[in-house]
């Protein structure tokens, strides 16, 4: 029984120090067919459906792409390889299960605009059309073979009538294969047709005009026009030629001319076949596979899309009752018009809601979000801010209400009713709603649980714009709010209501337009970007030339401004010091149950410090982490799990940290791995202590093997002794001592060598 539970645990646990990725989801864009495979591209995330096998699977710098936001795909067959290019202009290739990166263009430093336009794939070599020409890829050798920089954009990209030939607006430049393609008078224009896509069938020329109509371009370049129907993509299997338009496919016969038409598709955007028995389609619900049975077309598979976020910038991100819930736009990203999408996390399974949905729900535009807040007291409820459109309550997975200042105390940016700015939320425990009503007097309101509102005035805060964000305090005497403003006017400001929300008279609050540091340095003119309130009570302030500290938040209306900046020693024989993450944008804080800081940067990544900040524990980027970009945009830790999730540019992931919150007694520790097996060579972990548990591991007589302090209520062993060797098999028994005195056997640990 004691055998059964150990094997249970170590099946279940997730590994300290790993990684999950949420690779987004979303609008179809491409889709390709290999033998095994279907290969399609959703949100700018890649994925590929397997045929035989039906299992699906998403792919991320984890699996060892080499970055996010996938622009283009397009199947070699030749070589048998998957070609990927990136919105970045970086270049990765999928054979047989493993990637391969040729980043030469992506790193090549040029005066001139490096914007990709289109992808093909022709006799083994795939060719980028550039805003500047082209460039050629041999993909068996996985290098550039030629860039060709001729100054002019080019659309598509193929070789026909022993030519390289460029699709420009304006028509098609050829260069014959026997001259220099890279001195520009070798390049003539030859045809006047704006070719936006092209291919080769059985040696006769096709394209799509940018019209979307469908062309025989022959070998004289004169043109035969076919069949216009505004065609997006163009791909063939033989003489079979599959055009994709927005509402179907038509599948057309290079030799006998005839057309068959498919409908009763929509959102259809690219379509491919392999082997012409089948083909499939990007659709607006994800991608269909169809047969053609005696003359007419049966479905097979349909509905084919990752189940994952639709939130490919993660700006805001709230964790509550088990549940993620993340958002588009942000309060950085005001003069973005990006149509709305909450992303809800709930036991592995992605839910999404549009702004369809809420059109559907309420007649009204989601767009420009700002904040999400989810209520404390009910699971099913939370809010969203907005730029323009208030304040939106959604229940059950549906948009029940909105507030946008008519029967309500939110009120028009300039009087302007059309523009209800609430760009921040937050709920106390009992239910009450504040929000920051940007560009109004008086921008701190409050809805109470039972529906009425009241407005505050904090400090000397004029109408000012960019208020964000909104923070409840849970360490002081009272909680207080305290929040930023970040643009045009930067202002600290908070505001005691002594306990009586309903009286105003009542009220202490304050504005601070500068802060001065321990050394006399007074900041003015930087950015306000997060707050954070740690474990001991200390307020972190980010900001774009780093963390400041106000050390008692109790004392904020007396202390004038004043903060600490932490100094890191230089230990140069110097005795100087330099400030913690000096001149480094912090965006995002956390703090998790050790009281230890994540902080997330404009450009830097994410770095773990100790709890005091003067040690740097981890520091993630791009370059060493499956993070898709050093761009960070929120973060949120579930301190159960002691799970960070990460909202950066290009998608939102996930660390295992090896911190959770301390549990109330040791009634429910275990250790995982456990058993130990001998090909394990990670750490062990003990979870389900008391916060900050003074651990020690022996063996069954008692023999000291190796102690130290819980972080939070979690414990990690690298299975060494105190002389840094690997320990012995056998049982390994776990004492825990509280901070309350409460001490004794919690665990045990097997461990086979």
């Amino acid at each position: 029984m004691f055998l059964f539970s150990l094997l249970s645990l170590s099946l279940t646990a997730q590994s300290i120090g790993e990684w999950t990725v949420y690779s987004p989801s979303g609008k179809l864009t491409a889709v390709e067919e290999s033998n095994m495979e279907v290969f399609g591209v959703a949100g700018g995330s890649l994925f590929s459906y397997f045929k035989k096998e039906g299992e699906l699977m998403q792919y991320s710098k984890k699996e060892g792409m080499s970055d996010a936001d996938v622009a283009f795909i397009r199947y070699d067959r030749k070589n048998e390889t998957l070609v990927i290019v990136y919105k970045n202009q970086n270049i990765d290739l999928l054979k047989e299960g493993r990637f391969y990166n040729i980043p030469d263009f992506k790193d090549k430093i040029m005066t001139v605009d490096k914007t990709v336009n289109n992808l093909s794939v022709q006799d083994g070599f795939a060719y980028l059309s550039t805003a500047f020409g082209a460039v050629e890829v041999d993909i068996e050798r996985q290098e550039i073979a030629n860039t060709y920089n001729l100054g002019f954009n080019a659309m598509c990209t193929f070789r026909a009538n022993g030519n390289i030939c460029i699709g420009r607006t304006g028509g098609i430049m050829a260069c014959p294969e026997d001259k220099n393609p890279y001195d520009i008078i070798n390049w003539i224009s030859v045809s006047y047709l704006n070719l936006t896509n092209a291919i080769l069938v059985e040696g006769d020329l096709f394209g799509i005009a940018s019209d979307g109509q469908l062309f025989r371009i022959k070998a004289d370049w004169s043109e035969d026009r076919l069949i216009k129907n505004g065609y997006t993509s163009i791909k063939n299997y033989k003489e079979w030629i599959y055009l994709a338009h927005g509402n179907g496919v038509d599948v057309y016969n290079s030799k006998t001319n005839q057309n068959k038409p498919i409908g009763g598709l929509t959102g259809t955007a690219d379509v491919s076949s392999f082997a012409g028995t089948d083909i499939w389609v990007t659709t607006s619900s994800g991608l269909t596979g169809l047969r053609e049975k005696k003359e007419d077309w049966t479905v097979i598979q349909e509905n084919i899309i990752p189940n994952a976020p639709w939130v490919r910038d993660p700006y805001n991100m709230r964790l509550r009752h088990g549940r993620l819930y993340v958002t588009t736009g942000g309060p950085f990203r005001i003069f973005d018009d990006i149509s709305g999408v909450v992303s809800i996390l709930n036991n592995d399974s992605w839910t999404n809601i549009t702004e369809s949905d809420v059109r559907e729900s309420i007649q009204a535009q989601f767009r420009q979000l700002q904040d999400i807040e989810i209520s404390p007291v009910d699971p099913e409820v939370f809010y969203v801010g907005s730029f323009t459109g208030g304040v939106y309550e959604f229940k059950d997975g549906k948009c029940i209400n909105r507030y946008a200042g008519q029967n309500n105390e939110l009120n028009g940016a300039d009087g302007n009713k059309d523009h209800v700015w609430v760009s921040s939320l937050k709920m106390d425990d009992d239910g009450n709603l504040w929000m920051l009503n940007s560009k109004v007097p008086s921008p701190l309101r409050l809805k109470t649980a039972d529906g009425k509102w009241y407005k505050y005035q904090v400090g000397t805060l004029g109408l000012v714009e960019d208020l964000y964000p909104l923070l409840i305090t849970k360490h002081t005497r009272r909680p207080q709010k305290w929040f930023l403003s970040y643009y045009n006017e930067l202002t600290l400001n908070v505001l005691d209501d002594k306990g009586t929300f309903e009286n105003v008279a009542d009220d202490e609050s304050v504005t601070y337009r500068s802060l001065t540091d321990q050394d006399g340095n007074t900041y003015r003119d930087i950015s306000f970007r997060s707050l954070l309130e740690d474990r001991d009570g200390k307020m972190w302030i980010g900001t774009s030339v780093g963390p400041m500290i106000i050390q008692s938040p109790e004392n904020i209306f007396s202390s004038e401004g004043r903060c600490t900046r932490i100094k890191i020693p230089r230990n140069d024989g110097t005795g100087l010091a330099d400030y913690l993450l000096d001149n480094v944008s912090v965006i995002c804080m956390a703090v998790d149950a050790a009281n230890r800081k994540w902080i997330g940067t404009s450009g830097n990544g994410v770095y773990l410090l100790s709890a005091d900040g003067t040690e740097t524990i981890h520091h993630f980027t791009a370059e060493n982490s499956p993070l898709p970009s050093n761009e960070i945009l929120s973060m949120v830790l579930d301190e159960a799990t002691g799970k960070l999730y990460v909202g950066c540019q290009k998608g939102l992931v996930a660390y295992q940290s090896d911190a959770v919150e301390g549990k109330a007694d040791f009634s429910n520790v275990y250790a995982f791995p456990n058993p130990v097996r001998p090909e394990y060579a990670g750490n062990i972990t003990v979870t389900g202590l008391m916060a900050n548990t003074l651990v020690k591991i022996t063996d069954v007589n008692n023999n000291l093997i190796y102690q130290d302090y819980s972080l939070g209520g979690q414990f990690t062993w690298d299975g060494l002794n105190k002389k840094g060797d690997r320990v012995k098999s056998g049982v390994y028994l776990v004492y825990g001592s509280a901070a309350d005195g409460k001490e004794g056997v919690v665990t045990k640990i097997l461990i086979v060598r």
